[in-house]
C-alpha cells in the first residue's frame, strides 16, 4: 500500500513539459489593421558575437523555408509557410552574442531601441498570397492585403542558448512602423500585448542569411 502511494505521489507532481509558445495581438494606431498573434515555430543560429532568430505561426514552417527566406534570394518564393497570412512573425538579430543576451526598451543604457535590427512583419487581413510583379519589376509572392512592418520599441527581451536550441523569452506592449507597398509613407505606431517563451531550433541554414 505504501508503495503504491509514493508512486501516486512521484507521478502527479511530475514536471509538466513547458510550453513553447508566443501569444497576443498588435492593433495599429488609428487604423482598424490588427491580428492576433500565435508563434509556436521558431528558428535559430549564431556564430561568434552575432545571433538571428525567426518567429512565426505559419503552418508547415521548417528551417529550410525560413532560410530560403532571409536569403540570399535569387527567385521568387512562395511564402505560405514563412509568414502567416492574417496574422505577424517576427525577426530578430543582434551582435553582442555571448551565449544569451537580454535587452529591453526604453532603458537608461539605450538612447534608441536595441530592436534596431530585428522587426515584426503582418499581413493584415483575409487575403491571398498573389504572385506579381512590383516594384523595381521584381516578380514575387505578395500579400494582397495590407502589409505593415516595424520594430518593438517598449518591450524586454531575454534570450540563451546555442546548438542544442535556444529559449527565447518576450514581452512587448508598443511598437513603432510603417506600411509596405503602400503609398502611405507616414510613421504607424501600434500596440498590444505579446508575451510568451518558445524554444527556437538550431537552424545551421540559416548561416547564409544575408543579415547576419
Amino acid at each position: 500500500m505504501t508503495r503504491i502511494a509514493l508512486l501516486l505521489i512521484f507521478t502527479g507532481c511530475a514536471a509538466e513539459e513547458p510550453t513553447s509558445l508566443i501569444e497576443g495581438m498588435i492593433a495599429l494606431t488609428g487604423h482598424p489593421e490588427q491580428a492576433s498573434v500565435r508563434w509556436n515555430k521558431a528558428f535559430g543560429y549564431a556564430d561568434g558575437t552575432s545571433m538571428i532568430a525567426f518567429m512565426t505561426g505559419a503552418e508547415g514552417a521548417s528551417c529550410e523555408s525560413v532560410a530560403a527566406y532571409l536569403g540570399p534570394k535569387t527567385d521568387a518564393l512562395e511564402k505560405d509557410t514563412i509568414l502567416e497570412g492574417g496574422s505577424c512573425t517576427m525577426f530578430v538579430r543582434t551582435n553582442d552574442w555571448n551565449g544569451g543576451w537580454t535587452a529591453s526598451y526604453p532603458s537608461a543604457d539605450h538612447a534608441y531601441p536595441p530592436s534596431i535590427d530585428s522587426n515584426i512583419r503582418c499581413e493584415f487581413g483575409d487575403g491571398e498570397w498573389v504572385y506579381e510583379e512590383r516594384g523595381e519589376g521584381y516578380t514575387d509572392y505578395y500579400w494582397s492585403g495590407t502589409v505593415w512592418q516595424g520594430i518593438p520599441d517598449a518591450f524586454v527581451w531575454r534570450f540563451s542558448g546555442g546548438r542544442s536550441g535556444f529559449d527565447l523569452d518576450v514581452e512587448m506592449t508598443h511598437y513603432d512602423g510603417g506600411f509596405l507597398h503602400s503609398d502611405n509613407h507616414d510613421e504607424i505606431l501600434g500596440s498590444g500585448d505579446i508575451s510568451g517563451t518558445i524554444r527556437a531550433s538550431w537552424c545551421g541554414d540559416m548561416e547564409r542569411a544575408t543579415a547576419l
